[in-house]
């Protein structure tokens, strides 16, 4: 399939707006949160098989590490940066309590050599956790077909190869999961890395023997998978989430891999049939990472304008994390999601193309 159409819309653009825009309504919209929680960050990892360019990267892993650190790691600390440069204004306005005290020049010093390192301890950058098991994770699927590459021209066998790409995915499956069982994480979070390869995997097998995948993406499929998810999370009780280590490993996939079809439905659906919103969505999916990092921060930022709109002054509202009034699940999407596009225009500056 070609991935843009006539307007030059991408579709994996399209797809990443689907996907940010899920992590924000997961992290201000209390309803919709058991459901966009069950495939919004899975569907980045399966993005990211999907787009693995094994002519480029099968023989030399660490290239493909190279250009995912050059793609994300600068943005990452940079605006680590920004958000630490914020701390203390952001205490003098009751967005951060007491508690977190007033930054000096070392305490700023180690915050960055600590972001460096990609250990964030600013509440409002929080979402970026995830930032690092995303190009981990790239790195060991990358290091996966290395070597059944090297294995299939050792033994001259195709199967040798598919055999060892599903082998080891299994095992760094298993070992990821059994991190999360005992509830012990790992550097640069090498337990949900090595947990969602089999999502590479099957995004990579996909890609490479369903050239025509985009024939099969059926609303009535995707209506059926929306009940199917709606079932599991709100009547079943199933409940993902990464981050804190709660997730049952066929829960986790059932629910991935449903929640990616609908998304890919969708964005099919919006590429198709709805220009305007293509193009939207495309934006998102370009601005994903920036969006990613500074929507918390939008959050609050309508929470002290609102505030004082109103009248509240008590500090104990406005601080609460990441969002202080449930009715404004709205405005905090629109917030959190559209204000980049204000930011672009007023600035007419280029902010480097997300992952």
């Amino acid at each position: 399939m070609n991935n843009k159409n006539h307007s030059g819309i991408n579709y994996f653009n399209i797809l990443k707006g689907i996907g940010i825009l899920s992590i924000v309504i997961g992290h201000c919209c209390n309803f919709a949160g058991k459901y966009v929680y069950s495939y919004h960050l899975a569907l980045f990892f399966f993005i990211s098989g999907f787009l693995y360019n094994e002519k480029k990267y099968g023989k030399d892993p660490f290239l493909n590490l190279a250009n995912r650190l050059k793609n994300n790691y600068p943005r990452y600390v940079l605006y680590a940066a920004i958000i630490g440069i914020l701390h203390n204004f952001l205490v003098d306005i009751h967005i951060y309590d007491i508690s977190h005290g007033k930054q000096n020049f070392y305490d700023f010093r180690n915050y960055i050599l600590n972001s460096m390192v990609m250990i964030n301890t600013e509440p409002l950058y929080g979402a970026t956790w995830f930032v690092a098991p995303l190009i981990c994770s790239s790195a060991i699927f990358g290091g996966i077909i290395h070597i059944s590459n090297i294995l299939k021209e050792k033994w001259n066998s195709n199967l040798i190869k598919n055999l060892s790409i599903i082998i080891l995915g299994l095992i760094c499956c298993l070992l990821g999961y059994e991190r999360m069982i005992i509830k012990y994480t790992i550097l640069m979070r090498l337990d949900v890395s090595l947990f969602v390869i089999p999502l590479f995997i099957i995004a990579y097998y996909l890609n490479l023997y369903i050239k025509n995948y985009y024939q099969y993406l059926k609303g009535y499929i995707a209506l059926i998978f929306f009940g199917l998810s709606i079932f599991l999370c709100y009547k079943i009780g199933w409940n993902i989430d990464l981050v804190s280590q709660q997730v049952v490993i066929y829960h986790f996939y059932i629910l991935a891999i449903i929640g990616i079809y609908e998304c890919m439905y969708l964005a099919k659906l919006i590429k198709d049939k709805q220009k305007i919103l293509a193009k939207i969505f495309s934006f998102l999916g370009e601005y994903s990472f920036e969006i990613m990092s500074f929507h918390f921060l939008c959050f609050k930022i309508i929470d002290v304008l609102y505030s004082g709109i109103v009248g509240i002054t008590d500090s104990n509202i406005i601080q609460r994390f990441p969002y202080s009034y449930d009715f404004l699940w709205l405005i905090y999407i629109v917030g959190g999601v559209f204000y980049l596009h204000y930011v672009l225009i007023l600035s007419k500056t280029n902010i480097r193309k997300s992952f």
